[in-house]
């Protein structure tokens, strides 16, 4: 877009593999900014920006801008847990995580420092299709669809489920978990 409004700086003149991340040099610090807010928008995170004096052109100083954008460690669909309590990450809003209780499906934030504490179980990507085997008010059968044998699962709430019908359910360490 910055290319289509004039600006002859917009382009991409390297992008490489670097430990911890990807580097990507451009013709634009604008361009560059634009792209760095971007990311954070979609995927949260940090950015930081820091400017460095390179020399002179036609009496003017010369800065190279580096912009560093740092990822959450959760990403969006990751199925956490957090204070005893079982979650999906739906988003980010600048330092804040999104989060859904698989339980009763209440929407709430997280700060970044709690996010790190949070541990990991899985993601909704992940996700497989089990069979349910029999139903209760807390808890269903499923059966296993790796290895077809029957496992208990903690039953969301609100869930309407009946033996026969599939549901979507990610391993984890300690069983499964439905979505």
């Amino acid at each position: 877009s910055a290319y289509r409004g004039g600006d002859q700086l917009s382009f991409i003149q390297e992008m490489k593999e670097v430990e911890g991340g990807l580097d990507i040099i451009l013709g634009s610090t604008q361009l560059g900014r634009r792209m760095a807010k971007a990311f954070v928008e979609r995927f949260g995170g940090r950015l930081l920006e820091t400017a460095k004096l390179v020399g002179k052109k036609d009496n003017r100083d010369v800065f190279r801008s580096t912009l560093l954008v740092r990822f959450p460690r959760l990403r969006r669909g990751d199925i956490i847990s957090f204070r005893g309590a079982l979650f999906a990450v739906s988003g980010f809003d600048g330092k804040t995580t999104q989060i859904t209780t698989l339980r009763d499906g209440r929407r709430s934030s997280m700060s970044q420092e709690n996010s790190e504490a949070a541990v990991v179980l899985g993601n909704k990507a992940d996700a497989l299709s089990a069979t349910v085997i029999s139903a209760d008010d807390d808890v269903l059968e499923i059966m296993d669809p790796e290895t077809f044998r029957s496992a208990l699962a903690a039953r969301p709430k609100d869930l309407q489920v009946s033996p026969g019908e599939e549901v979507n359910v990610v391993r984890t360490g300690d069983g499964f978990i439905i979505l």
